[in-house]
């Protein structure tokens, strides 16, 4: 979290090349890339991270120290990935002696749906009949491969409305249909 603004930088997923998305960062909304030095593919998660997290901050021009957090996605995801990541974070913890957050995959693609949903509620206003923002659902969804999928629904101002769950694609097809026919 850097202070004074506000800005959020939440975990970027499972996105190739280290996406931060950081709304209104650096005087424009968007997506800061935070580069893996070339293609030099060899070196592992922990090789790379902190070269990425410095691209990071170089793009967004802050350092370390205008940190009051860090954020650090809990999983799903790669075990390797969530154990560097962990460790990253808790060194940053101690070294600036400011707290870590978990944060679930899940969760934060939900920040992503919530950004939607305040652009949709600030829209002009329709006559058809349209589901009222507060009705409005985001419903994260990741890849849990073989036919599964991790799954977790959240209301328009992302309180959890289920727990995280592993389930099969039919099931999770099934869920998103009953809530449309609910009109949700």
């Amino acid at each position: 979290v850097l202070p004074g603004d506000g800005r959020r930088v939440p975990p970027s997923g499972h996105r190739a090349g280290g996406d931060v998305e950081i709304p209104g960062g650096a005087g424009q909304p968007g997506t800061v890339r935070g580069q893996d030095d070339g293609d030099d593919h060899r070196r592992g998660h922990a090789e790379r991270l902190m070269g990425m997290i410095n691209a990071v901050f170089d793009q967004v021009g802050c350092t370390y120290k205008n940190l009051t957090s860090v954020a650090v996605c809990v999983g799903p995801g790669s075990f390797t990935g969530i154990r560097v990541a962990l460790a990253t974070a808790t060194g940053l913890s101690i070294a600036l002696g400011i707290p870590v957050v978990g944060v679930t995959a899940l969760q934060a693609l939900a920040f992503n749906g919530a950004e939607k949903i305040e652009r949709w509620r600030a829209r002009p206003k329709s006559t058809d009949g349209e589901a009222e923002a507060d009705n409005l659902r985001v419903i994260s969804v990741i890849d849990a491969h073989r036919g599964d999928v991790y799954m977790q629904t959240y209301s328009s101002d992302l309180s959890p409305l289920d727990l995280p769950r592993q389930i099969s694609v039919h099931a999770a097809f099934e869920e998103v249909r009953l809530l449309k026919d609910l009109g949700v």
